[in-house]
């Protein structure tokens, strides 16, 4: 009965944001969103139904009778995971414009449009075979760039909105044209349960290599790395509801598509290195500008720029639990902080991109000791030794809840009692960190594809991310500094005179006057 059950929830969670879709265009109106929220939640729901069947009776497939396999959804520890990870997501964002866009005549479009990127982002991280994949993969491309258009009569949005377009074209085509020559020469090949896809590498012979270039071009495009990435920041234009879903879901989808496709974007290693080049090159530039943005939602998206260019890392190096849990908390917690932007701007607590961060020797003990409890942790529930890429989740780990502790500890309070029970807390907060982190890979951990033999070690990663951190701190040099820092600051305010800033890949063209448009607009909402 349950196994039923979760075939009708997995289902469920696809069907109900596409009927949703339907009924959005049918009633349309400023009340659609409104009344279509709560059918988000049934997605979830069943999404969540899928999960527990698949946790008691295993894997298994939903789709049509015998006689096609095209229609058919995989669910295991992974997709189911992922599903419900998607459609919560996607709830919580409709539930949330519904209220920020009730005075919104047009709200109906991007209700539409959000449900179908929730449908077709269901659809890549369930589909049973390549094909499905990569249908549903310009189906999310397209749904997307119908939601950050949305309202073109917004100053910056008709512009965001055909870049995303013609980098999403760029991406589909990509991934095609992979899929085209594998079932070409393969035939249609299955998702999941085993080494089919790192077997069908290894039968491709030379055109392996092009095969695993396009995967990853793709994979790269969608989550903003390197020159594929000037589409994101321009982004910001849109509405907030559209920002959160793009941070929290859309941008996702180069992970998940590097996860589910692993056997042929591994299958060499140059093309794996390539891609972890460009990832460590756009983390080293995008966090730095992330300092220097005066705007809220501009320094979210280049947070974002540098979170996927650390998804993609670890992706690289075959680091797929890693990759996983770090797309799944990023795209909650940043979905958190698009949609609570408004309040930071309407309490003056906007980007600080110069303040001070005095390093205090409680504030250096407390996060020494967050890292070691949320090491623990990880260590205790996760028995990460025995994954491959357990050194990266645990680095992982480790520096964000070092980050974090460091952040809370800003401010300590003067009684010695009271500053100890702060520390405490957030040494016993990272514990809990961890320990969650780890059970949610000890949970993923069999139905995550094994790395393509000779693919980079992950050793690579954690080498290139200390020579970073050696390279920014020989960076503090008084002289090197102020060059540095004054090519930040116009890099990451080219303003609407379409200039770009000099040498960097992510310049955005008609940003702060755009930018203050929408602050205005969520302050208003």
């Amino acid at each position: 009965m349950l196994r039923i059950a979760g075939e009708l929830g997995l289902g469920a969670a696809v069907a109900i944001p596409l009927l949703n879709a339907v009924l959005a265009v049918s009633i349309r109106g400023r009340r659609a969103p409104r009344r279509l929220a709560t059918l988000a939640w049934l997605g979830a729901i069943g999404a969540l139904i899928a999960l527990v069947s698949v946790a008691v009776h295993g894997n298994y497939l939903v789709g049509l009778p015998a006689g096609t396999s095209l229609l058919q959804l995989r669910a295991d520890r992974l997709t189911s995971t992922l599903a419900l990870f998607i459609a919560g997501v996607g709830a919580l964002v409709k539930t949330f414009s519904a209220r920020y866009l009730s005075q919104d005549k047009m709200a109906w479009r991007f209700a539409a449009g959000a449900d179908l990127v929730v449908a077709s982002m269901t659809v890549v991280a369930t589909a049973a075979n390549i094909t499905l994949l990569a249908i549903a993969w310009v189906a999310a491309g397209i749904s997307f760039a119908a939601v950050l258009g949305y309202r073109r009569d917004l100053p910056g949005v008709s512009r965001a909105a055909r870049m995303a377009l013609w980098h999403f074209v760029g991406s589909d085509a990509a991934l095609a044209i992979a899929v085209a020559i594998v079932v070409a020469k393969l035939g249609n090949l299955r998702l999941g349960g085993g080494s089919t896809l790192a077997q069908g590498a290894e039968r491709l012979g030379w055109a392996a290599i092009p095969v695993a270039a396009l995967i990853t071009l793709a994979a790269l495009t969608r989550s903003a790395q390197g020159p594929m990435g000037r589409w994101l920041p321009a982004s910001i234009a849109a509405p907030t509801p559209a920002s959160a879903l793009l941070h929290a879901g859309v941008v996702n989808g180069g992970g998940i598509l590097l996860i589910r496709m692993a056997g042929l974007a591994q299958s060499s290693a140059w093309v794996a290195g390539a891609g972890l080049a460009i990832a460590v090159g756009t983390a080293a530039i995008a966090t730095r500008l992330m300092r220097h943005r005066a705007d809220v939602k501009g320094e979210l998206a280049y947070s974002t720029v540098a979170q996927m260019a650390f998804m993609t890392a670890e992706a690289s190096v075959g680091a797929y639990l890693a990759t996983l849990v770090h797309l799944m908390s990023h795209g909650a917690f940043k979905a958190g902080l698009f949609l609570s932007s408004g309040s930071r701007v309407r309490s003056g607590q906007g980007a600080r991109p110069l303040r001070s961060e005095s390093a205090t020797a409680a504030r250096i003990l407390a996060a020494a000791a967050a890292g070691v409890a949320a090491l623990a942790a990880t260590l205790l529930v996760g028995n990460g030794a025995a994954d491959r890429g357990a050194e990266v989740l645990a680095a992982f780990v480790v520096a964000t809840a070092a980050s974090t502790a460091w952040s809370f500890t800003r401010h300590l309070p003067g009684v010695l009692w009271a500053a100890l029970a702060a520390v405490a807390a957030v040494i016993a907060a990272s514990f809990a960190y961890g320990g969650s982190v780890a059970l949610l890979g000890r949970w993923m951990a069999p139905s995550v594809p094994m790395p393509a033999h000779g693919v980079l070690a992950p050793i690579w990663l954690l080498a290139l991310a200390g020579a970073s951190a050696a390279v920014a701190i020989a960076g503090r040099s008084p002289r090197l500094s102020a060059s540095l820092t004054a090519w930040s600051i116009d890099a990451a305010t080219a303003t609407a005179t379409r200039e770009r800033a000099p040498g960097f890949l992510f310049s955005l063209r008609g940003g702060e006057g755009e930018q203050a448009v929408e602050l205005e607009e969520g302050d208003a909402a």
